[in-house]
C-alpha cells in the first residue's frame, strides 16, 4: 500500500529528524532507512517512530514508509516498546531521557508546531 505524506507531515518529519540529530549527534543516514539490528540504531528508530506518531500524528503505514518500507505491524511493535519504556521510567532511564530531551528541543525550536498540535488534541 502506498500512502502519501502531507506537506505538514514532511515538515514535522524533517524537524523531528533534525532534533534527533542534535540531541544524539547521529546523522539520519545511519538510522532512518537502515535495517541494522545494532541496538543503538534500533533504539533511535523506535524513538523516531514514536515521535512521528505522537507529534506528526502520522498513520502507521506512513511511518513504516518513512522508515524504509517496513510493515505497519513493525511500527505497532515499536510503539509498544516505547510505551513500555515510558511506563517503567526507572528501568529505561536512558531511553526516557532521550525522548524527553528530543521533545523539549522540538518544543523550543518549533513552538508554533507544538501549540498547533496541542490545539488539535
Amino acid at each position: 500500500m502506498i500512502t502519501i505524506e502531507t506537506k505538514q507531515e514532511r515538515k514535522i518529519k524533517e524537524q523531528i529528524q533534525e532534533c534527533i540529530e542534535d540531541v544524539l549527534g547521529v546523522p539520519r543516514e545511519l538510522w532512518e532507512h537502515r535495517r541494522s539490528r545494532r541496538m543503538d540504531e534500533v533504539t533511535i528508530r523506535h524513538i523516531y517512530g514514536y515521535l512521528l506518531r505522537k507529534i506528526a500524528g502520522m498513520t502507521l503505514q506512513n511511518i513504516a514508509n518513512q522508515m524504509g518500507h517496513r510493515n505497519h505491524t513493525t511500527i505497532i511493535n515499536s510503539l509498544k516498546i516505547v510505551e513500555n519504556w515510558l511506563s517503567v521510567p526507572t528501568m529505561f532511564r536512558k531511553e526516557n531521557q532521550l525522548i524527553k530531551q528530543i521533545e523539549q528541543l522540538y518544543g523550543e525550536k518549533y513552538p508554533d508546531c507544538v501549540s498547533a498540535l496541542v490545539e488539535q488534541d
